[in-house]
């Protein structure tokens, strides 16, 4: 017959509660009231991974309602998942507050309890926030290099087949992490003699290997139909180089996952687990980035100028305003500033051509999707049966001009309607 288990007395439970979450090494003493941190480190990390993501998304949402005048569904998507990172920010910011960062042994038992609570909710939004990003950009490749279904059915196949799949994954993901415990007090009160648990062991590996797999499958997607334009080599390597910066979003998934699978089996939880969360704040900003990363030049076209010519008028101004003698009119004042703003006019416009690479809105009206640096269906349509037209597609792609353009100036009254 089994013997009958003994529950502890309030009185035991308060007392361990009070106590250091984890015994501490061999001549070491807890220390709850200032123990070591790594404070100094996650409180800069933390505000500019928002700062940036905060940054590329407003960006973004200039472009898209004030320049472009356009908004899609992966538009909408983002902002979503810029909303959910700045929610996960306050369980971030309780996780080290309540000991993220600390040695367990400094850690009061009661807190570490608290901390594991937030640790789930970081996870629950984590999987959400990533799917958001993920779907968000192939959609975006779908509206960049698949316009016509038909032109292109292996690769809207594919980007279909690998947002349906992400969707999957994440949802079942959230959904272990939700109901990772029953009852689920018990994923943050370890000492509930009732209920089970997932093995979270092999939940992690899964998410982490998934991660990294979808993630070099989104780095991969649009190489192939870059290389196949026809456009010069020079242009065509930018131009891979841009997408391909989801590079580091694919490094920092890698090391997310490997600082995850060393904290599983630490016994130094909260101490380690800051690694692999600065790691996630990364994984997730770097992911915001490169999502809004084709409508950023298209922003900077658009902001630079102005930006420039208020810089240099003011330099210009402070170098060479006129010293007036006694009696001199304002005549003189205006033509001297009439002779400076023409002297910077004629420089900026012979500097200014390079812009014009990632200029989206200088095709003519409805033959552009004035959404990314992109070519449009009749283009595409054309170029499949005339070669000439094949280089007037990747022409478009970057957004450089084509004579019909200049010789109707199509160009300036573009610029007129864009000032």
């Amino acid at each position: 017959m089994a013997a009958p288990s003994i529950s502890p007395a309030p009185e035991q439970i308060q007392v361990l509660l009070n106590g250091p979450a984890a015994p501490p090494p061999a001549g070491v003493s807890p220390n709850f009231d200032n123990p070591a941190n790594l404070h100094s480190v996650i409180i800069p990390i933390l505000s500019l991974c928002l700062l940036l993501a905060t940054l590329a998304v407003l960006a973004r949402a200039y472009t898209k309602l004030l320049i472009m005048r356009s908004i899609a569904y992966e538009d909408y998507l983002i902002v979503v998942a810029w909303v959910g990172l700045l929610g996960f920010t306050a369980p971030s910011v309780c996780d080290f507050t309540l000991g993220e960062g600390i040695h367990m042994w400094d850690i009061k038992l009661k807190d570490f309890f608290i901390l594991l609570y937030w640790f789930n909710v970081t996870a629950i939004l984590y999987g959400v926030i990533v799917c958001l990003i993920k779907v968000s950009i192939l959609l975006q490749f779908l509206r960049i290099f698949v316009p016509i279904r038909k032109e292109n059915m292996l690769l809207f196949v594919a980007i279909h087949f690998l947002i349906w799949t992400i969707v999957l994954f994440y949802s079942i993901g959230t959904g272990f992490d939700i109901f990772l415990c029953s009852p689920r007090e018990k994923i943050w009160n370890p000492l509930m003699t009732t209920g089970r648990c997932f093995d979270t062991t092999i939940l992690y590996q899964a998410s982490g290997l998934f991660n990294i797999i979808s993630d070099f499958l989104i780095l991969l997607l649009p190489m192939a139909p870059i290389w196949k334009l026809k456009m010069p080599l020079k242009k065509k390597i930018l131009m891979i180089a841009i997408f391909a910066t989801g590079l580091f979003a694919c490094l920092t998934s890698i090391l997310r996952t490997y600082y995850t699978s060393k904290i599983v089996s630490s016994p130094d939880i909260t101490y380690n687990v800051i690694i692999m969360g600065l790691w996630t704040w990364a994984e997730i900003t770097t992911g915001i980035i490169v999502s809004c990363l084709p409508v950023i030049p298209r922003f900077f076209q658009h902001v630079g100028p102005k930006v420039s010519q208020t810089l240099l008028s003011s330099k210009s101004s402070l170098e060479t305003k006129p010293v007036l003698k006694p009696g001199a009119t304002d005549t003189k004042k205006q033509i001297e500033i009439s002779v400076l703003g023409n002297r910077w006019s004629n420089e900026y416009n012979s500097e200014n051509t390079s812009l014009e690479i990632w200029n989206g809105s200088k095709s003519p009206p409805g033959h552009q999707r004035r959404d990314y640096i992109v070519l449009d269906e009749h283009d595409i349509a054309r170029s499949q049966n005339d070669p000439i037209d094949q280089l007037h597609q990747a022409l478009a792609l970057i957004g450089a001009p084509r004579r019909g353009d200049l010789e109707t100036g199509h160009y300036a009254a573009q610029d007129r309607e864009g000032q």
